[in-house]
């Protein structure tokens, strides 16, 4: 009889627990990138079961960043944290994305994309297109009584726009190999000058086997927002000697 009612009591509590928040707010569908709203505001509950939709539309193949601050926890146990989960107690490990806290923030695109982690902040470029969707990591059938929210902006981020026009001449390494390979060296020589001039900082590797170019490879990396390139015209230059 007295486990009879130790189990009533777990029972009890687990559904009483189980009572999980829903979101009653609609967002309206925004296009983030289309210039008139360039950012939008929600917040994500931490006792919500179901996932937020933000209303935010994400394109494939464009950037987006997502900054978020608050406080909040998945479960009196967990303890309280910031939507990066850090301090979150490794006794809550009943997460959605292996490796992060269950008092992380996480997203997704669409209902059925793949789950990522964003924590504080992050910057990516979408895989696919659909509404961006928010959640802690933390299974949506969890047994929790979580707390507190977070609130997450999302933004579009915008390069600088400055048009210039860009004439460069190349050369090849001097080695001798043959024309189609100075020729190609020459060119990437120019390519990465061009990069260079518009304001990015620029690492390029050639590999040569059995005398034939294998592989260009171009890494690009910049400091600051790059100035995109309107029109460039690229002279080649083969030991002195233009190539036509």
């Amino acid at each position: 009889m007295k486990l009879r009612c130790i189990i009533a009591v777990i029972t009890f509590v687990c559904i009483s627990a189980c009572s999980q928040a829903r979101y009653t707010e609609k967002h309206n569908r925004v296009d983030v990138t289309d210039g008139i709203q360039r950012e939008v505001t929600v917040r994500v509950l931490a006792e919500a079961g179901e996932w937020l939709n933000s209303g935010v539309v994400v394109h494939a193949g464009k950037p987006y960043r997502i900054e978020a601050h608050g406080k909040w926890h998945g479960g009196p146990i967990c303890g309280w944290t910031g939507p990066d989960g850090i301090g979150s107690s490794k006794m809550c490990f009943f997460n959605i994305i292996p490796g992060w806290s269950i008092s992380s923030l996480i997203a997704r695109i669409g209902e059925n994309g793949e789950t990522f982690a964003v924590g504080n902040e992050y910057t990516f470029v979408a895989s696919r297109s659909g509404i961006l969707m928010f959640h802690i990591n933390e299974p949506e059938s969890s047994c929790t009584d979580n707390q507190g929210f977070v609130t997450a902006k999302i933004s579009s981020p915008q390069l600088a726009q400055d048009i210039i026009d860009v004439k460069i001449i190349g050369f090849d390494n001097g080695v001798k190999t043959n024309k189609q390979q100075d020729y190609r060296e020459a060119v990437l020589n120019a390519k990465a000058q061009a990069i260079e001039r518009a304001g990015v900082e620029v690492k390029s590797t050639s590999k040569v086997k059995d005398f034939q170019l294998a592989e260009d490879y171009i890494e690009t990396r910049s400091q600051a927002s790059c100035c995109p390139i309107s029109k460039s015209w690229t002279s080649v230059m083969r030991k002195g000697a233009r190539i036509r």
